[in-house]
């Protein structure tokens, strides 16, 4: 997933008072990509290139078999990078984890609105 890329969400909510189904479309940015993945957590929590890789994959929802696959390696070295992972991140387990990603740069894309710098 690159910075550029785009999602179009597309929903069909009912609209009982008209009587009628309503499409809504919307296109959200994503929060985080692997580039920026990579560099911010590089140098705020010393994750090497593919623990954060790694991160990326379980915080996009990924297994461990699938993130094995995606990285090319086995479910136990993928095992072994997220035990790195969690004490660098200062969480304790894979929900925390997959928690731990979003709220981080939640957090930061809020700093900055508030700061008036983004």
């Amino acid at each position: 997933m690159g910075s550029g890329d785009q999602r179009l969400n597309v929903q069909l909510k009912p609209d009982r008072d008209r009587r009628e189904l309503l499409l809504l479309l919307t296109l959200e940015k994503p929060l985080f990509d692997l580039e920026i993945m990579i560099d911010e957590f590089g140098r705020e929590f010393q994750l090497t290139p593919r623990e954060a890789e790694v991160l990326f994959c379980l915080a996009m929802g990924k297994t461990n078999p699938e993130i094995a696959t995606i990285t090319d390696s086995a479910v136990r070295t993928v095992e072994a990078h997220l035990r790195q992972v969690y004490p660098k991140i200062e969480v304790e387990n894979r929900q925390a984890a997959a928690v731990f990603v979003p709220d981080h740069f939640r957090s930061k894309k809020r700093d900055l609105h508030e700061s008036g710098t983004g």
